[in-house]
């Protein structure tokens, strides 16, 4: 038994060390521009919104979620990332304190769906998305986090970043951190 132990501690740490770990490191340089291992560090970056908002393609159609200046959303439809008018589409967005959450309602703004209220106060808020196409018909949820910091690296805020670093509760951009 000891035996076995041993063999499948040997084995794990040979591939870990072999290349099967975690490919973001820092030995001492930048990696912009080549790549180690079968790895780049020059990952496509994501497409804009016409606005600076965030894409959603989950939806069909696609569609920019952005943040107004007063903290209102606006919703606007797109065809290959150009905005179109959005028709039967409806939307709700509930977000903030899990125990106290706001709900926005959406109207249809000339060519935009437009929130009724403001987003609830805060630098970083969760909200859930729901769309619906036209009515009788399914809604589409979009979890967002809406986050109002802005990126070091692209000009946009990181809810709509348009980098390619991860999203998370330890977000790596390239040679630094985000909290």
């Amino acid at each position: 038994m000891k035996q076995i132990n041993l063999i499948i501690t040997i084995t794990a740490l040979i591939l870990f060390s072999s290349g099967c770990a975690k490919k973001d490191h820092d030995h001492g340089h930048s990696h912009h521009g080549h790549s180690h291992d079968g790895h780049s560090h020059n990952t496509p970056k994501k497409d804009p919104g016409p606005n600076g908002g965030r894409i959603l393609k989950t939806m069909t159609p696609a569609l920019e979620f952005f943040v107004l200046e007063d903290r209102r959303v606006q919703i606007t439809a797109l065809n290959d990332l150009k905005p179109i008018p959005v028709n039967e589409q409806t939307a709700t967005l509930t977000g903030g304190d899990r125990n106290n959450p706001t709900t926005l309602e959406f109207a249809k703004d000339g060519d935009v769906l437009i929130s009724d209220k403001p987003l609830p106060t805060g630098n970083n808020i969760p909200v859930i998305l729901q769309v619906t196409n036209s009515p009788g018909t399914t809604p589409v949820m979009e979890k967002i986090q809406v986050n109002f910091s802005g990126c070091p690296t692209c000009d946009y805020r990181e809810y709509a970043c348009i980098c390619n670093h991860q999203h998370g509760h330890q977000d790596y951009h390239g040679d630094h951190k985000h909290n």
